[in-house]
């Protein structure tokens, strides 16, 4: 394929979901029959088709833009697609097409399927021009389509009260930190005098200003990803349909931030390696901890990718092959937790609840979708030979290669977090499909063939792409300033070699990392042991008086002791100090005022805006005249 075409398919290929999205959102308001269905169901798999086009002819990098669309003569819509956004294109296209598709069964006879379909397609639409954006311009709208557009998933049963308060939540823990991406754009053209991505990792600021947009960067791409201390408004998001969780929490949304500290991964050099392995490392213990005391399905989920998330970026502290690595679990986390939440989905649909006390046995009734939720779950705990052991494998390869610099402390963090995932995703697999059947889900019966489908097929990609590792690390191999890998048979898992890492190391990680699973094995078997407890309310947290968003009862000091040491039932002794409840009225207080703010007037929001705007200015000419 000539370059030309590539560039109009390229284009396509973010344009058609983008573009094609109105079909649905017009056709919903004459119709909510099966048609909204086939048609966003094409749409997406039109969408599909163009990336394995891209994929398949695939020779070198791919650059297009929207002509005729030049502010101080520089494209704004221009686009460059190379084997990271491939890498990225490819898990966006697939899962938003099985989500549709499993959409269709999930959503039948439900109000507002244009209007839901068009949420999805536009998400999908401004996450595939938010992977293969060219310049900050084109990286911060996509940015801020997906976040629109999931709060508009989010409170889509906007007649509920509660949907309306998550909607909100999930608005302004995403929106307001990432507002710090806007000042990253806006600093890096006053420093660099250009926009351009790539201008951006080859030029050569003043130190203290390279460290200010890294800092304004990473603010922005850990409220996106969840990350330590802006985790808690994922939990909210759930308040939405389950197809919106498969895409947010698998390829889409929380994926944007991985693909920025990977776009950027060559200016993480000094310290801010080991910012990555903090944050990350601590993310993935206190988020696994809370997996472990959730008793709700999709609760356990939500955390479970979080800590995932965090994962990825301890990973990308581990230089080139750590690069390789974070990459790898964002693939394998893509199929496997697009599979999990589908199964979710489908259980919560069946029969009617996701309380881990009164579901069991399951796999009598629903035997496909429990087959498929099984892999996913080994997948997770990454059992060999499936694709979340070859990226574990990997990560914990490139911490003990001594190119990392006194990082090979995080392999004990990331041996805890393999324990609790372990565990976790054990105990919720185990609870759900397996053991007695509870006497009211007698009539519990199959979820609908467009339901399940879905489910079967990322789960054969778990098995697939564990198998035959070799084909998608050799594209992520390609990624710029990746670290180079290499196999030599079908079977990864004998085979692997990592260039100028001891051969000792694969093997060491390997021991490691099945210990871990074995751990948490017997773990999950001491905990299911006891009757499971409901999670603290902020009363209990703080005593009468205080009623807290949930969001901050999760990211309080008391919540966080009683997750540490409940599993283990020690320090049951702290009680209630006037320190937590200085803390608990703090930020009591802090949320009345932020209410107060919300009260629907459109002209104190427009003033809001035009003060923004004023300060965006404000905050551009000083960043040029630095």
């Amino acid at each position: 394929m000539d370059g030309l075409s590539a560039s109009y398919l390229l284009l396509a290929l973010i344009f058609t979901p983008t573009v094609l999205s109105v079909v649905p959102l017009i056709l919903g308001s004459f119709t909510n029959s099966k048609a909204l269905d086939y048609i966003s169901t094409i749409i997406a798999l039109v969408t599909l088709v163009f990336a394995g086009i891209l994929a398949m002819s695939y020779t070198g990098i791919v650059t297009a833009a929207v002509p005729n669309v030049l502010v101080n003569q520089v494209q704004i819509f221009s686009f460059y697609f190379d084997a990271l956004g491939l890498l990225f294109s490819l898990a966006v296209a697939l899962v938003s097409c099985l989500t549709v598709w499993y959409s269709n069964g999930y959503m039948h006879n439900q109000i507002g399927k244009g209007r839901f379909y068009f949420s999805m397609l536009f998400f999908t639409g401004g996450m595939l021009m938010l992977v293969n954006a060219a310049n900050l311009v084109v990286l911060y709208i996509g940015w801020e389509i997906v976040g629109i557009c999931s709060f508009l998933l989010v409170g889509f049963w906007f007649t509920e009260p509660e949907r309306n308060a998550g909607a909100k939540k999930v608005f302004f823990f995403t929106h307001i930190p990432g507002e710090a991406l806007l000042l990253f754009a806006i600093g890096a053209y006053a420093w660099t005098g250009s926009v351009n991505i790539n201008a951006l990792l080859t030029s050569t600021p003043a130190a203290w200003q390279m460290n200010t947009l890294l800092v304004l960067a990473l603010i922005g791409i850990f409220s996106k990803s969840a990350q330590t201390p802006f985790f808690s408004w994922l939990p909210s998001a759930m308040q939405g349909p389950t197809p919106h969780a498969v895409l947010l929490h698998s390829a889409a949304m929380v994926a944007a931030g991985v693909w920025l500290a990977a776009r950027l991964f060559p200016l993480f050099t000094g310290a801010w390696p080991w910012v990555l392995a903090i944050i990350g490392g601590f993310t993935l213990i206190l988020t696994s901890m809370f997996a472990m005391r959730a008793n709700y399905l999709k609760e356990v989920l939500v955390w479970s990718t979080i800590a995932n998330l965090g994962f990825m970026f301890l990973a990308f502290s581990f230089g080139p092959i750590g690069l390789v690595a974070g990459l790898m679990m964002f693939l394998a986390h893509a199929f496997f937790k697009s599979c999990l939440f589908m199964g979710a989905g489908a259980v919560e649909r069946m029969a009617n609840t996701m309380d881990l006390n009164k579901l069991g046995g399951l796999s009598r009734k629903m035997p496909y979708t429990a087959a498929s939720f099984t892999i996913a779950a080994l997948a997770l705990a990454a059992v060999p030979p499936l694709i979340g052991f070859v990226s574990k494998w990997l990560i914990y390869s490139s911490s003990i290669a001594p190119t990392t610099a006194g990082l090979q402390v995080f392999v004990i963090v990331m041996l805890l977090g393999s324990v609790l995932s372990a565990a976790y995703i054990f105990r919720a697999a185990i609870s759900v499909f397996y053991g007695q059947l509870p006497a009211d889900l007698e009539r519990v019966h199959e979820a609908p063939r467009t339901m399940w489908v879905p489910q079967a097929i990322l789960a054969a990609g778990c098995v697939a792409l564990g198998i035959f590792a070799q084909y998608p690390l050799a594209l992520i191999t390609q990624v710029p300033y990746a670290g180079p890998v290499t196999t030599q048979s079908a079977i990864v898992l004998s085979s692997i070699e990592i260039p100028g890492v001891s051969s000792f190391a694969p093997t060491l990680a390997a021991i490691l990392l099945l210990t871990a699973i074995l751990i948490g094995l017997i773990l999950n078997e001491f905990l299911t042991r006891r009757p499971r407890e409901s999670l603290p309310t902020s009363r209990q947290l703080f005593g009468s008086g205080y009623e807290l968003p949930e969001g901050y009862v999760y990211s309080s000091g008391r919540h966080f002791l009683y997750q540490v040491t409940q599993p283990f039932e020690r320090l049951r002794w702290l009680n209630s100090d006037y320190v937590y409840d200085g803390i608990g009225s703090g930020v009591n207080s802090l949320s009345r005022r932020l209410l107060r703010t919300q009260n629907g007037s459109v002209i104190r929001y427009a003033a809001w805006m035009f003060i923004w705007l004023l300060l965006a200015g404000a905050v551009f000419l000083a960043f040029r005249g630095a």
